[in-house]
């Protein structure tokens, strides 16, 4: 990304991390939108939902976020179906406890009211139901 590519009102992706002696890096990132457009840096503020703060940031450590918006409509999530091998995840943070993160083949769906709702995964040898809208499909299964 040229250095001049930034403007006001951008999105942001303002990279960071943790780096030890050994030079092992762990990466985080913060999403901001830019406020202000300086010489080799940009004033930022955070996205976030409580207490966002202005910071500045070296251009080289942000990525311009740009989505086309005929994507928003376009793209979608791939629909899990009888035979792919799934993934599922709890569906908020307090179903941490109930349900893993665990992978299997989606055995079963249950329709209700129009779509899918639950469905039964085959994990070693055991079905166990989940929610249907927490899965990813992680490989199509293929006839």
């Amino acid at each position: 990304m040229l250095v001049d590519d930034f403007a006001k009102g951008n999105l942001v992706v303002v990279a960071g991390g943790t780096i030890d002696k050994a030079q092992s890096c762990t990466e985080n990132v913060a999403l901001c939108r830019v406020h202000a457009v300086g010489e080799e840096d940009l004033l930022v503020k955070e996205e976030v939902k409580h207490y966002p703060s202005f910071f500045k940031v070296s251009k080289r450590l942000c990525t311009l976020v740009k989505i086309d918006p005929s994507l928003f409509l376009a793209a979608k999530p791939l629909e899990p179906e009888l035979g792919d091998l799934v993934m599922t995840f709890p569906g908020t943070r307090y179903d941490t406890e109930k349900q893993k993160i665990k992978s299997g083949i989606l055995y079963e769906v249950t329709m209700t009211r129009g779509g899918p709702s639950s469905c039964k995964i085959l994990y070693d040898n055991t079905l166990e139901e989940a929610n249907y809208s927490n899965l990813i499909v992680l490989q199509r299964y293929i006839n």
